[in-house]
C-alpha cells in the first residue's frame, strides 16, 4: 500500500490558505480601522457645530474659554491632549451624559437635549473631528455607538 506524507500536504494546503486569505483581503487590511466609521466618518454638521460655538460662546466660554482652550474660571481646555486624556475610549454618550449632568457648572441640565448636543458637536469640530452630511442627533443610543478616537 502506498502512503503520500501528511505533513507537506497540510503545509501546503495552509500556504494556499493563507495566500488566498490575504489576497482577498488586501485592500482592507491597508485601510486604518475606523476610518469609515464612527466619528471619522462625519457624525454631525458643520450648522451644527456653528449652533454649538454659539452655545460655548453663551454659557461655556467664561470656564472653557471660547476657543475650549481653557478659561479664566478654571474650566479644562476640550480640545487637544487633555481632552483626549480624558476622554479616549469612552463613548459620546458618555461625554454626554457628563455634560448634562454637570454643565454649565452651577445649573447642570439647564439647557435644552438640542443644545447640548449641539455643543458636543463644537467641540468633536474643535478636536478636529471631520463634519458629515447628518446631525448628531441626542439619542442616547446612538451616541453609545461612537466611541471617542485619538487621532
Amino acid at each position: 500500500m502506498f502512503r503520500k506524507p501528511v505533513l507537506p500536504f497540510l503545509l501546503g494546503v495552509g500556504l494556499v490558505a493563507i495566500t488566498a486569505l490575504a489576497a482577498s483581503g488586501g485592500d482592507e487590511a491597508a485601510t486604518p480601522p475606523g476610518t469609515e466609521s464612527g466619528l471619522l466618518a462625519g457624525v454631525y454638521t458643520a450648522e451644527q457645530a456653528d449652533r454649538g460655538e454659539a452655545v460655548i460662546t453663551g454659557h461655556c466660554a467664561s470656564c472653557h474659554g471660547a476657543t475650549l482652550t481653557g478659561g479664566q474660571f478654571g474650566g479644562p481646555p476640550l480640545r487637544g491632549s487633555f481632552f483626549f486624556d480624558r476622554w479616549a475610549g469612552k463613548t459620546l454618550e458618555e461625554l454626554y451624559v457628563f455634560v448634562r449632568l454637570n454643565m454649565p457648572a452651577g445649573r447642570p441640565n439647564s439647557l435644552t437635549a438640542q443644545q447640548y448636543i449641539d455643543s458636543i458637536a463644537f467641540i468633536l469640530e474643535t478636536n478636529e473631528f471631520p463634519a458629515g452630511e447628518e446631525e448628531l442627533p441626542p439619542d442616547r443610543e446612538t451616541l453609545a455607538q461612537l466611541e471617542i478616537v485619538a487621532p
